[in-house]
């Protein structure tokens, strides 16, 4: 492989600035992973990332208490936080990097070609350039995807509400997940003859205005699943509620956050096999080798408070498919 490509060169100095986001490093023990570290960078808090780095910690337990130095990074969404710790990962001693998310993951993956990155969470990790392909990813980047199925979202929003024609999408413009899975929601309304309107963010500051933008222009809010967005689902809800509309997509988080209905994966369990991934490395595993993981989705998340106040019912058929409900 060609040799590590740092981030910025002019930025020996920042290595020596404190990380304005969160920090935990952990080990408990000397054995067979001893002087071996697997560096996770959580990039935001949301309720999947701190699931995943919940599953991530389950997963290497055992491997930190035989010497493994598991560090956690979190910058809380700041651009330049985020690449700091970029930065100070590819500069530092870390054997395995596992980013949370595709934003976190392209960071990493295009500031090395040499060490092995295992993302967590990555809805297109093919569209999005991290790998060749999810049978044979072809570089140093593997890991777990969460594609979330924006189609059966709409197909269970229909079932709730048959009279919607139009539907709000929101996304991050410029996130190779929100532009991929964004453009599958718009064409899969479409073909189901319901008009889709555009609300594109920047960052998550842009959030409640762009849903605002959405009043007497559509009759929901779609969240189709990019990093940005769902992080800030709290902020959707509750600019969807200013203007009556009910919100769909995203994951469990943004349900609990008062959305009224998510296709699920258990993050906890996404979390667990990136951590395998990366003991599967440290072990001799090659990253260009070693398949993408694409696990189950697990049911569905349902907000049986937000319907009652919206005046809708959750079919029968929906909620014995729900694991999650607020």
């Amino acid at each position: 492989m060609k040799s590590t490509r740092l981030i910025a060169a002019t930025s020996i100095s920042l290595l020596t600035l404190v990380v304005a986001g969160c920090t935990d490093s952990t080990t408990t023990g000397s054995g067979e992973f001893s002087g071996k570290t697997v560096c996770v960078d959580q990039y935001v808090s949301a309720a999947p990332t701190e699931s995943i780095v919940e599953g991530l910690r389950e997963a290497l337990g055992d491997a930190t208490r035989n010497g493994l130095e598991l560090e956690v990074k979190n910058p809380q969404g700041d651009a330049g936080t985020e690449a700091t710790i970029v930065q100070q990962f590819i500069s530092s001693s870390c054997d395995v990097l596992i980013p949370v998310g595709t934003a976190a993951a392209q960071l990493h993956a295009n500031a090395t070609d040499e060490i092995p990155v295992v993302f967590a969470g990555s809805s297109t990790p093919v569209q999005a350039g991290l790998v060749e392909s999810t049978s044979v990813p072809g570089g140093n980047v593997t890991g777990v995807s969460d594609a979330l199925p924006v189609t059966e979202e709409i197909d269970a929003m229909l079932e709730i509400d048959p009279s919607i024609a139009s539907v709000g999408v929101v996304w991050k413009l410029g996130d190779a997940s929100g532009d991929s899975q964004s453009q599958d929601a718009k064409r899969y309304l479409d073909s189901k003859g319901i008009r889709s309107v555009d609300a594109q963010v920047q960052s998550a500051a842009d959030v409640t205005q762009a849903v605002r933008s959405l009043q007497g222009k559509a009759e929901a809010v779609q969240i189709p699943g990019d990093t940005t967005v769902i992080g800030s689902a709290g902020g959707v809800v509750k600019a969807a509620n200013e203007i009556g509309l009910p919100v769909f997509g995203g994951t469990s988080g943004a349900v609990e956050a008062g959305a009224l209905i998510a296709a699920t994966y258990d993050y906890k369990e996404v979390g667990k096999e990136a951590g395998n991934l990366a003991l599967a490395i440290l072990a001799g595993a090659d990253p260009a080798t070693t398949p993408v993981v694409l696990p189950p989705i697990s049911g569905y998340a349902v907000n049986l408070s937000t319907a009652k106040n919206l005046g809708l019912t959750i079919p029968d058929s929906i909620l014995q498919k729900a694991t999650e409900k607020y």
